[in-house]
């Protein structure tokens, strides 16, 4: 079944090391204190670790999904604005998301609070300012190929020539 909504889930393989030494590290540590089936117990562990690290620290990010998947709008727009304060202020914990959080994801959250907030405010019509933050995410993450996408979708419906290095320069 199709998803309603367009997700886009990016993995930085790299960023997996720190979940699969979690799990050989747990496997040594069970297999010397005698555990009958290690395997499981370090399973347990990694899910434990991942799931209470995602849970406890991209909560709006969370709550901002959750949301979006009950098409309101504009209060993913609070809970994504909050995500992306927590991340700018707390720049070390998104650098290091793999290993805080056991997330792979390539895209940081900070990047993904502004495009999240892009998709929200065109969903509720407000295209000025939908193409305002994927400016914003061009400037601050040049390499957002989201951005990129979504501002030449931008341009081609107004008739006009995209040009990457002029949302960057502005």
């Amino acid at each position: 079944m199709a998803s309603k909504l367009p997700i886009v889930r990016q993995i930085k393989y790299s960023f997996l090391l720190p979940s699969i030494l979690l799990i050989v590290i747990s496997y040594g540590i069970f297999s010397l204190m005698g555990i009958s089936i290690p395997i499981e117990e370090s399973l347990i562990v990694y899910l434990v670790v991942s799931y209470t690290g995602r849970a406890i620290i991209p909560k709006n990010h969370r709550k901002g999904i959750n949301y979006i998947k009950n098409n309101q709008y504009d209060e993913a727009l609070v809970e994504f604005h909050e995500s992306y304060l927590y991340f700018s202020k707390y720049k070390w914990i998104d650098k290091y998301r793999h290993i805080v959080m056991l997330s792979p994801s390539q895209i940081s959250y900070t990047e993904m609070a502004l495009l999240n907030m892009a998709f929200c405010y065109g969903q509720l019509g407000n295209g000025e300012k939908a193409k305002e933050l994927y400016q914003q995410v061009l400037k601050e993450f040049p390499d957002s190929q989201i951005a990129i996408t979504s501002l030449k979708m931008f341009e081609a419906a107004s008739g006009l020539d995209f040009n990457k290095q002029q949302y960057i320069d502005k």
